[in-house]
């Protein structure tokens, strides 16, 4: 996909998950459980500060990808289908931001009772789909390239949700993601190539509707 060759951004999202592994590996008892503290007014634990850094790298690429979708809807010289295509875009980022901040907070401010490599599979995971939500930015021109990028972060999204329910402790992801993504995954993939931007759009806005009344205790504690 054409989004694939912004270097910039490729450069920025491994360098955030490196950066990361590095102050996970670096402080392993904090992903056990264990709350290390360090020397400070606050007190603050490194399980906090380590929330701090990936809302902060996430909020980064939050507004990379919102700020490339209203530049790429103003170079449009036609506003159709443009108009439906970032109609789509914000309605699904929007949800998938939120959550993604949300499931920061409440698992890593919880911790891990299992093994260390959880937070890293978390992280890389949650990043992934940012690089869905930009390749679906740079894409409001080219509607193809945004529904294969929608697809790619609904596939990431079942994958990963199937992926923490299956852990022996209770997972902060609300399994009502899984039902959700996967019927309308299955809705693209059905129609795919023939699928009209003005049908996606009007289908993605109830799919946020119904994400957030039945994951309301997730998105609002």
């Amino acid at each position: 996909m054409a989004w694939i060759k912004d270097y910039d951004f490729v450069i920025l999202v491994v360098g955030a998950w490196l950066a990361f592994s590095v102050l996970a590996l670096g402080h392993r008892k904090t992903w056990e459980g264990e709350k290390l503290e360090v020397s400070g007014p606050t007190g603050t634990s490194l399980a906090g500060e380590a929330v701090k850094i990936l809302s902060s790298l996430y909020a980064v690429i939050a507004g990379l990808s919102l700020t490339t979708a209203i530049e790429q809807f103003a170079s449009l010289k036609d506003i159709f289908p443009g108009l439906e295509i970032t109609i789509t875009f914000f309605v699904i980022a929007i949800p998938f931001y939120n959550g993604a901040t949300m499931f920061l907070i409440r698992s890593y401010l919880r911790g891990f009772e299992g093994r260390r490599k959880e937070p890293l599979i978390d992280f890389f995971m949650l990043f992934l789909e940012a690089a869905a939500l930009y390749g679906m930015a740079i894409s409001i021109t080219r509607s193809l390239n945004f529904i294969a990028s929608f697809s790619f972060l609904l596939s990431v999204d079942v994958v990963w949700i199937l992926y923490t329910l299956r852990r022996k402790w209770r997972s902060e992801a609300p399994p009502e993601w899984l039902w959700i993504d996967f019927y309308m995954l299955l809705f693209i993939l059905w129609f795919f190539v023939k699928l009209p931007t003005g049908v996606l759009a009007a289908v993605a806005i109830p799919r946020t509707l119904v994400d957030y009344y039945v994951a309301r205790y997730f998105y609002i504690p």
